[in-house]
């Protein structure tokens, strides 16, 4: 509107052109002929206007941060600011930890957890475990290629099969038959088929319409690796060269992260197979055959829970005959009815014998008051070692971004819950352990930690299962990202989120939180989902997130870590196909020594990363802009 009343008066005034007074020429020399006055252009105008705009813009912003800065000073220094911050962070967790108890996956302590971030070391680990297994062997992954690591893996299986162990293996038939090495109808699994072992390709490309049970876009995206129901491995580590280092034959392309863990979590693990195998054959309450009603009646005798579908409490029923495949998928179906929501279910444990022909009972289940005491002691713990940390540093951090304990090398604990607290009570220093600097590796090979064991650590199995509307991963991140008091680091190559996460990211950025995105930089493997992350930098850095590209390797990481107490491992990822479309896995940990693992490995690959300022979004071309929006429509449609 001013700019049209502008434009009125010099138009106007263009049309009468300056006003000339004449005289006589007895009088005075005649005077000389001015031409009338250009009338400016609309572009210039609006240069004008935009060019005052921006100077008062720039004006205001630099006296706005002023006065807060008059402010802070005023009402309290840093050191003041911290405290307050971190006493937030404990009577938050406190009340959260309640809430994590209900998303619906089971919570159990004394677990053994590792977490492995050299694909050799992984590989090993897993190829170990395999070779020591007495009972069975469950091998659930997206991709299974017939290359060095993938063909040593079967050869591990076969070897197995010959000791007379049980073998199962699943794996998705977009992720598994696609691209170079695809498995296909191929010699090494036909040989696994004629020695007794489960074969199971999820949901085939190649089924007719009439004969398929989900639809195309419904993959498994699960990395899973069961032994004998008391060791598990899950992560974002596929079975190819690609995640496998290059001493052991592989390439080492990509950085991932994956976790082994030994205890009652483990047999938690068997209720996501179980979830996985009824998805397999269409779900629950569908009919199945003599050979997958067998084997899922293996899968659900290695775990002592009720399914993820059910929240009653777990009870021991003996195995069905062979015939019973009807009434199997009857029960199924009414165990997976809805039912109203109940209170959170207590961790159950392990049977004393890890086959399933064992007679006894398993122990009765703890109550869930003393699980949430155990929750509650990992955040009192954590407590004592910031304070601990504060007491023995001797200069004051001046970045405001780190509130609390900054991230230190993972120290491993032994013994009971009480004598961890208890020692961190009594002599605080000594909570913080030996500090170990070591130097860690960028690919998925070369180098890197091989990854230190935490004794007693409090995990809970988490499942996606959209199509169920089993939820548990979505829920216990939302509530951990939208509930964080100090910081929140996620990493996450294929970075799209749901507005329900976005929502989360930047309300917490907006009250302070120092949000920080680590996701694929030049080298990822999926560049239409790169160019489409990039449409939301702009949203995200206004709300304060501090977002990173990594450069050394192709970043397939999937973790989170808040307000070092909570840390989260999975096949997850933070895009629309994860949170709608796929099978997914993970676990969350509360445990003040894995989660300062977690923060140390995250700061450790933003060295090697770039930070996306708001400048380079600004000045990117208009061309670039178009690519990224109809990216993002691509990939959240």
């Amino acid at each position: 509107a001013i700019m049209r009343r502008v434009g009125h008066r010099l138009r106007a005034r263009g049309a009468t052109g300056p006003k000339i007074t004449r005289r006589s020429s007895a009088t005075s020399p005649a005077a000389p002929v001015t031409s009338p006055r250009l009338m400016p252009s609309p572009k210039s105008i609006g240069a004008r206007l935009r060019k005052r705009l921006k100077a008062r813009t720039t004006k205001q912003a630099v006296r706005a941060a002023t006065i807060r800065k008059r402010v802070l000073s005023l009402f309290g220094s840093l050191k003041i600011r911290k405290e307050a911050a971190c006493r937030r962070t404990w009577s938050r967790w406190a009340s959260l930890s309640q809430q994590l108890l209900g998303v619906g996956g089971d919570t159990s302590t004394g677990n053994k957890v590792t977490i492995l971030t050299c694909g050799s070391t992984a590989f090993r680990k897993m190829w170990d475990a395999i070779d020591q297994a007495t009972d069975s062997i469950y091998l659930e992954t997206y991709i299974l290629r017939l290359d060095t690591t993938g063909g040593r893996t079967i050869q591990r299986l076969n070897a197995a099969l010959e000791r007379g162990v049980r073998v199962s293996l699943m794996y998705d038939s977009v992720g598994s038959t696609l691209g170079r090495g695809a498995i296909g109808a191929s010699e090494p699994i036909e040989k696994l088929k004629q020695r007794g072992a489960h074969i199971i390709e999820f949901n085939p490309i190649f089924n007719p319409p009439w004969n398929r049970t989900h639809w195309f876009v419904h993959r498994n995206h699960r990395k899973l690796l069961l032994i004998d129901g008391q060791v598990a491995f899950c992560g974002g580590m596929n079975i190819s060269d690609e995640y496998c280092g290059p001493d052991l034959g592989g390439t080492g392309k990509f950085h991932d992260t994956h976790v082994r863990v030994e205890g009652p979590a483990a047999s938690h693990f068997a209720l996501v197979a179980r979830d996985s195998l009824l998805e397999a054959f269409g779900g629950p309450g569908a009919a199945l055959p003599p050979a997958a009603a067998s084997l899922l009646r293996w899968v659900t005798s290695t775990s002592s829970s009720p399914s993820l579908h059910s929240s009653s409490t777990p009870a021991s029923s003996p195995a069905r005959p062979a015939g019973q495949e009807p009434q199997l998928a009857r029960e199924e179906q009414k165990e997976n009815q809805p039912s109203p929501p109940a209170a959170p279910r207590p961790p159950p444990h392990l049977p004393s014998s890890s086959s399933s022909s064992s007679s006894s009972p398993p122990p009765s289940p703890a109550p869930s008051s003393k699980l949430l005491h155990q929750m509650l002691d990992r955040i009192a713990q954590t407590k004592r070692m910031w304070n601990a940390w504060k007491a023995a540093s001797s200069s004051t951090d001046t970045d405001h971004h780190q509130l609390g304990p900054q991230p230190a090398a993972s120290v491993s604990r032994s013994g009971a819950p009480t004598v961890a607290v208890a020692a961190a009570a009594a002599a605080p220093s000594s909570a913080l352990g030996a500090v170990a600097s070591v130097a860690r590796g960028g690919g998925g090979g070369g180098g890197g930690l091989g990854g230190e064991t935490h004794a007693e650590v409090c995990v809970q199995v988490l499942a996606a299962n959209s199509w169920r509307n089993v939820r548990q991963v979505q829920r216990s991140l939302r509530l951990s990202v939208q509930n964080a008091s100090t910081r929140c680091y996620i990493t996450s190559p294929y970075f799209h989120p749901p507005p329900s996460l976005l929502f989360a990211m930047t309300t917490a950025a907006k009250r302070g939180v120092d949000v920080r995105v680590l996701t694929s930089g030049d080298r990822c493997d999926v560049p239409l989902a790169r160019i489409a992350s990039r449409y939301i930098y702009a949203k995200l850095i206004k709300s304060g997130v501090r977002i990173y590209e990594y450069q050394p390797a192709t970043l397939h990481s999937k973790t989170v870590v808040v307000d070092s107490v909570y840390s989260f491992l999975g096949s997850f990822n933070f895009d629309r196909w994860s949170y709608h479309r796929n099978l997914e896995v993970g676990m969350a940990v509360l445990d003040p020594q894995v989660t300062k693992d977690m923060e140390t490995r995250f700061m450790d690959n933003l060295r090697g990363s770039r930070e996306i300022k708001a400048d380079d979004i600004e000045d990117a071309p208009f061309i670039d802009r178009v690519k990224s929006t109809v990216a993002y429509v691509l990939a959240t449609s």
